[in-house]
């Protein structure tokens, strides 16, 4: 796929593996564009507790923690998504997005 150059959207967590993907689009011309889900606690847990990811609650803290490096690491490069902008999250991202390829085509 980045051989043929195509657009795409990644929808992953990219916490621990943005460097590497970062190197490896740069490799093949791309630009990165970064929507960072800031969103605190208590709104994981219900978002967790809605898509029934059990399992996963009791990591929470560590991955805020992985979250909260990420974001000190690399500020300036991502668009954030809060608790606030949640419920209104496509919207806002789609403004955002056309804001960056305005000024980054």
């Amino acid at each position: 796929m980045l051989q043929q150059g195509n657009n795409f959207i990644l929808d992953a967590s990219i916490d621990r593996s943005y460097q590497d993907l970062q190197a490896l689009l740069d490799s093949h011309g791309y630009k990165l564009f970064v929507i960072s889900f800031d969103l605190s606690a208590t709104k994981l847990q219900q978002l967790y507790t809605a898509k029934h990811y059990l399992a996963t609650q009791p990591r929470i803290p560590a991955l805020m923690s992985d979250h909260a490096e990420f974001t000190k690491q690399y500020k300036g490069e991502t668009f954030t998504i809060t608790d606030a902008s949640f419920n209104n999250r496509l919207q806002v991202a789609l403004t955002a997005v056309q804001s960056w390829i305005a000024t980054h085509s």
